[in-house]
């Protein structure tokens, strides 16, 4: 019998008796360079194009309502413009109401639940439909996700692997090493990453583009910047345009101490997305340089921007606003607007921003209080460790770092 190259990843890691040390060489990246360069991707705009055209002709039928409704949702998580995800929310509530258990349109449903950061919304739509239907893997995997963004991460893990061996294609390996990343494993993440590249097909950009992201993520908390830097450019090969390796480069920049091209790659997905908290990047880009009045003017606009955005409760851009109320002087509305966002998400950045408002308001037993609960995510953060170091001396975590990245220092913190 056979066995699929990825399960069989996940089974000769589950026999591995310890990671592999910070410290080992990672192989040539070259070699996971993107080789379908010359295929060109499936066109999102066309197909929606299609899509409104049959959808007109049929008279608003649910059944192309829904398909229309999928490629808006797959075109607003492509470019990040929200409107597209309103448009997939109308279409998705008109067929619901002429189908109420059309399982596609309740997808669609849970997956705008997590667009606006409703993961409960999200999880309560699953966890029904699982009920119903206990074998449909595309539930599992929303559900999953949803769960590790609660900070559910030992259910998330378990799911997420049962998946995998039922169904071993490269996007449940990718759905599996998020989950090992999220419970601390980087090294079962990065061999199982490794191995679903070699089994990427054309036309799949997206999801071969997070595989290198994902890998270059982990080398640079392990401080491997250049084997990371390899992998965000190999990222981009498979996705050009996409921002969020811009920003992935730009973090990466900051750390290589190239704070220049950190700004114009933080300005180039600016360009593509829009995105305020981009801004305020830049603004600690300026800041840095010692140009303090142009740092202010552009978290204020950051802030400007933010603040109708959560008035309206649309897309979870609470925990950005409040990470620019910190770097305003403001802990305190920083701190309601965490509290806010920790009704619907828990996950350790969550909980370190909390951690950071709190010690900025002279709370330190509920600062350290936060900091430990983001650190009982497991994830192997560099920050969280150096930050639980400094506050608590006698605690293990200057040792734990050391063993994560030994390279870095106080000077990354942000403040």
């Amino acid at each position: 019998m056979k066995i699929h190259p990825l399960v069989l990843a996940l089974a000769l890691l589950g026999c591995q008796k310890a990671p592999v040390a910070p410290s080992t060489p990672s192989p040539t990246p070259f070699q996971y360079a993107y080789k379908y360069k010359d295929i060109a991707p499936e066109n999102v705009d066309n197909a929606i194009k299609f899509h409104q055209k049959r959808l007109k002709d049929a008279r608003q039928h649910p059944a192309f309502q829904i398909e229309l409704a999928q490629a808006y949702l797959a075109k607003a998580q492509m470019s990040s413009d929200v409107s597209y995800f309103d448009e997939a929310e109308k279409l998705a509530n008109s067929a619901l109401k002429k189908q109420p258990e059309n399982k596609a349109g309740l997808l669609i449903k849970a997956s705008l639940c997590e667009a606006t950061h409703d993961f409960q919304g999200a999880i309560k739509i699953l966890q029904a439909m699982e009920k119903k239907d206990p074998g449909d893997l595309g539930t599992r995997a929303l559900l999953a996700n949803s769960l590790m963004e609660v900070g559910r991460t030992p259910e998330a893990l378990e799911m997420s692997r049962d998946l995998f061996r039922q169904l071993p294609t490269v996007g449940s390996a990718l759905q599996v090493s998020r989950a090992y990343i999220a419970a601390g494993d980087d090294e079962k993440a990065r061999k199982i990453l490794e191995v679903a590249i070699g089994q990427e097909q054309p036309m799949e950009n997206k999801i071969s583009a997070r595989l290198r992201s994902l890998i270059g993520e982990i080398d640079v908390r392990h401080g491997r910047l250049e084997e990371a830097e390899q992998f965000f450019r190999a990222s981009l090969e498979a996705t050009p345009d996409n921002a969020q390796t811009f920003e992935d480069l730009a973090r990466l920049k900051i750390r290589q101490g190239q704070p220049q091209e950190a700004e114009k790659l933080y300005m180039a997905a600016f360009a593509k997305t829009q995105h305020p908290l981009l801004l305020r990047e830049v603004a600690q880009i300026k800041q840095a340089q010692g140009k303090t009045e142009e740092a202010k003017s552009m978290l204020q606009q950051a802030q400007t921007l933010l603040r109708p955005e959560v008035q309206k409760g649309r897309y979870g851009h609470a925990r950005d606003l409040a990470r620019v109320e910190l770097d305003l002087g403001h802990p305190e509305e920083a701190l309601k607007l965490l509290e806010q966002e920790e009704k619907q998400r828990q996950d350790w950045r969550l909980y370190e921003l909390k951690a950071i408002a709190l010690d900025a308001l002279k709370r330190p037993a509920e600062a350290l209080t936060a900091l430990k609960t983001a650190l009982g995510s497991g994830i192997q953060e560099p920050s969280l460790y150096q930050r639980a170091a400094l506050w608590e001396p006698s605690g293990p975590w200057a040792e734990k770092l050391k063993k994560i990245d030994p390279s870095y220092t106080q000077s990354y913190l942000e403040k």
